[in-house]
């Protein structure tokens, strides 16, 4: 059975040779002296390394499982993604038993954030089932194993626009982890993502209560958690119009990841899309710009990050007035997010609005008012009609059936948009 599945693996995820004179021993260490700091020389090593474990030569005190699982790891760091990819497959095709043992839990959550990271989001899912059935028969429903699982599944459901099942594993990972008293690291963790997902499903209220309550937990304790939370409170505030508080907050968080942080590109990268947002919403497109060239520019090999960065930049230059270069960005924006999540998912309604409204720009009438009428059915769907997404498509639609001269029909929208957006943000937003 064993050999069936690694003939698989080789299959499913390639490999390329490399010759190298050292020891496993020795290639172990040279790629642990490497990994952080010079990336050629790790992802050298660390392919010579493979090809002796795939070739059975190596003896070694530890497993293959972990082996290959921190060979993978290795690989990832230097942003190697196929050859992580193939690691991380082997150290499950050299599992004793079966696909289900759980020493193979950690490589089932490396496969699964690797795929989100290259936007492969069916197979990351897939990946996380195996995670369930292990938790399930290996450590039980009281267990930390089980909550940091829990939260991982509330993570990944978020990110894919599944906002119910979302909550549902958030909250049951921290319910059990305070049956079980869990540390307050991951408590912090458990907060900024329930408030996170809080924000996203619209209501803000409690998503500013969690983020809050992380940032006092955090301080003084946690840096790396700290910065997060701030940086996702900000976004809240952002889209509460606080946009002074948002703007000492981020620029905070810029200097000290600058300054400690460099090397971790998805961490700095955060606070780098928030300011270009921020400044956006301010009408400071200069900056904006800036912010977000540079977040673009570490967005290169992120497959599941780059539709993002092209929708913000598309925003930017279709306020700078360059319609041209907003339409192809929103296109490749549109593409990304329908080619990751499929055709019913938050992004893609919003990457989908932004083209809408470039084709307005242009006097294309009929295609603007198609693609908006679609976003509300989508927005329906994902938020419910009470929602200020909702009454923004509301809003956008009335705007094109004013330029098409149907003015009754575009009061009455325009009517139930305002109202919509009165109890859902109050009337002191900007956004009323």
């Amino acid at each position: 059975m064993r050999s069936i599945l690694l003939a698989f693996v080789l299959s499913l995820f390639g490999h390329t040779t490399v010759v190298s004179a050292q020891t496993c021993l020795q290639l172990l260490d040279s790629i642990e002296a490497y990994k952080s700091i010079q990336r050629e020389k790790t992802i050298y090593y660390g392919m010579a390394l493979m090809e002796n474990l795939d070739r059975g030569t190596c003896n070694l005190d530890i497993g293959l499982i972990a082996v290959y699982n921190n060979l993978g790891l290795a690989f990832w760091e230097a942003k190697d993604q196929p050859n992580a990819r193939y690691a991380f497959g082997m150290s499950i095709a050299y599992s004793p038993t079966d696909s289900l043992n759980a020493q193979l839990l950690d490589s089932y959550y490396n496969l699964s954030t690797l795929t989100q990271e290259m936007g492969e989001f069916d197979k990351a899912a897939g990946f996380l089932k195996y995670a369930d059935k292990i938790i399930e028969t290996e450590y039980g429903y009281r267990s930390i194993e089980n909550v940091m699982h829990q939260y991982t599944k509330g993570v990944f459901y978020r990110e894919i626009g599944k906002f119910n099942e979302s909550l549902t594993a958030l909250n049951a990972a921290n319910f059990i982890g305070e049956e079980i008293n869990i540390n307050d690291s991951l408590k912090v963790n458990m907060l900024i993502e329930i408030g996170t997902t809080y924000r996203h499903f619209g209501d803000m209220e409690l998503g500013e209560e969690h983020l809050t309550k992380a940032i006092e937990m955090a301080k003084g304790s946690d840096e790396l958690l700290y910065l997060t939370a701030i940086d996702r409170l900000s976004a809240l505030k952002i889209e509460q119009g606080q946009y002074s508080d948002s703007e000492n907050y981020l620029l905070h968080n810029l200097e000290v990841k600058n300054k400690s942080y460099s090397h971790d590109s998805l961490f700095v990268l955060e606070t780098l899309n928030g300011l270009g947002m921020l400044y956006y919403k301010i009408n400071d497109l200069q900056s904006a710009n800036k912010y977000l060239e540079d977040a673009n520019h570490l967005t290169e090999n992120m497959a599941a990050i780059k539709p993002y960065m092209q929708n913000n930049l598309g925003t930017i230059y279709m306020k700078l007035g360059e319609t041209d270069k907003a339409l192809e960005y929103f296109t490749q924006s549109a593409d990304g997010f329908r080619k990751m999540f499929g055709s019913m998912h938050p992004d893609y309604a919003s990457a989908l609005n932004n083209l809408a409204g470039t084709h307005k720009s242009l006097g294309d009438l009929g295609e603007a008012l198609n693609l908006y009428v679609k976003v509300l059915d989508m927005d329906k769907v994902i938020y419910g009609n009470q929602h200020q997404r909702y009454a923004t498509t509301l809003n956008n639609i009335a705007l094109v059936y004013m330029q098409l001269g149907s003015n009754s029909l575009a009061s009455k929208l325009l009517l139930e948009a305002k109202e919509i957006r009165a109890t859902a943000l109050g009337t002191h937003h900007p956004l009323y």
